[in-house]
């Protein structure tokens, strides 16, 4: 099955949330429907539109790096937090949500338009 989201890929997501997570909810029919709602938040935020091929496209490296770790970070909350039944501890889940979080709000204060001559950044495309 195809990625439906354009930031990043559903191994990717995988990779980031690690061992223990639920695989009904880390399947590829979950993983794209919170890939979407990751994008959506992330342009939201942002205030533009990042998820079009065109606009993606012209990105530079760097941002596209940015995107995909906010968008990786985000989905795997979401699937550690559908289910945390497998984890042995709940600490270990919550340390994972913990991280990903710093992850996730490290990206958004980069990519938030007050910050966009600290990043080199594309818009208005």
């Amino acid at each position: 099955m195809a990625d439906d989201g354009i930031f990043a890929t559903n191994a990717d997501y995988l990779k980031v949330c690690g061992a223990n997570v639920n695989s009904t909810y880390s399947a590829t029919a979950y993983t794209d429907v919170y890939s979407l709602m990751a994008e959506a938040y992330i342009n939201d935020i942002c205030k533009f539109n990042f998820s079009t091929g065109t606009n993606y496209s012209s990105l530079t490296t760097g941002v596209k790096e940015i995107l995909k770790r906010w968008a990786t970070a985000l989905v795997a909350q979401y699937i550690i937090m559908a289910d945390m039944s497998g984890f042995p501890r709940l600490l270990e889940a919550q340390t994972r949500l913990s991280w990903l979080n710093d992850v996730a709000q490290g990206c958004e204060n980069l990519m938030k338009e007050e910050a966009q001559d600290v990043v080199s950044f594309v818009r208005g495309i």
